[in-house]
């Protein structure tokens, strides 16, 4: 490593420490109550947030830090409840049923239930809406609300990837 090679790698080592050091000392109140609009850096300008209509990586990337999924995937890749507390499948793999948390508001206040679902799914089934990853849904028939915080997705025929899809598409209050 030739000696300007190693200059330029100890100030940059040098200017981490500084900033870190900085920012360690000031005290974490002060730094929110300044904090008005929270910008990001990002390539381009998302066509939308909506995740139902999203076409390209950068807006999917806002959406899931937005809203989330009934499902989550863990580090070792295994699926583990998230909006959903359980579900469970039956044995010919038609019928999907999903208890969800009771817990939740989305940020508009508007409750969480079995009911976001249903209007999701009407929503993705309407073909004056936007919705470029239609297809993935194409294998769903329905779903109905066995209550206020249970669904059951019928399908048309078994389809191994429905628990990713539901880990991946995020539910939007409206």
């Amino acid at each position: 490593m030739s000696k300007s090679a190693k200059m330029a790698k100890l100030f940059i080592v040098c200017m981490a420490l500084t900033l870190a050091f900085g920012l360690g000392c000031m005290p974490t109140d002060a730094i929110a109550k300044d904090i008005k609009v929270l910008r990001i850096g990002i390539g381009i300008d998302p066509d939308t947030i909506n995740p139902i209509e999203i076409t390209t990586a950068i807006p999917a990337n806002i959406t899931e830090l937005l809203y989330d999924t009934l499902l989550k995937t863990n580090p070792e890749g295994k699926l583990i409840p998230h909006l959903a507390t359980e579900w469970s499948v039956s044995e010919d793999g038609k019928t999907w049923i999903i208890k969800l948390r009771k817990d939740v508001t989305f940020i508009d206040g508007a409750p969480f239930t079995a009911q976001t679902l249903k209007r999701q799914l009407e929503i993705i089934k309407d073909p004056t809406v936007r919705m470029p990853f239609r297809f993935l849904f194409a294998g769903v028939k329905d779903i109905t609300i066995l209550d206020d915080y249970t669904v059951q997705y019928n399908l048309h025929a078994p389809f191994a990837p429905f628990a990713d899809l539901l880990s991946v598409f995020a539910i939007p209050s409206q």
